[in-house]
């Protein structure tokens, strides 16, 4: 499974509101405990690699970026493609 598949993974199931998903619900006694304040910056993703990346030069965010980029793209060409043979998808 790829990396961006594995990150979806968690928010396919429950259309899109599971608990590891970005557009879950919260209960008013969470948004309470953050203050009330209903600004998204608390919704960031605290995973290890993006918590590094946020300190490294912008070179290296841009290759993890082109690297998401990249295996959507693949995950995209197996959907449209059917699973068609790699050496076709390399030449188009």
């Amino acid at each position: 499974m790829s990396c961006s598949r594995s990150r979806r993974a968690g928010c396919e199931g429950g259309g899109g509101t599971g608990a590891a998903c970005r557009w879950r619900k919260f209960t008013h006694e969470q948004i309470k405990a953050r203050g009330g304040d209903l600004d998204i910056g608390w919704l960031k993703d605290d995973s290890a690699e993006t918590v590094d990346a946020q300190h490294d030069e912008p070179a290296l965010v841009a290759r993890m970026v082109m690297r998401e980029l990249n295996a959507a793209m693949a995950d995209l060409r197996t959907e449209v493609l059917g699973g068609a043979d790699r050496a076709n998808m390399a030449t188009s």
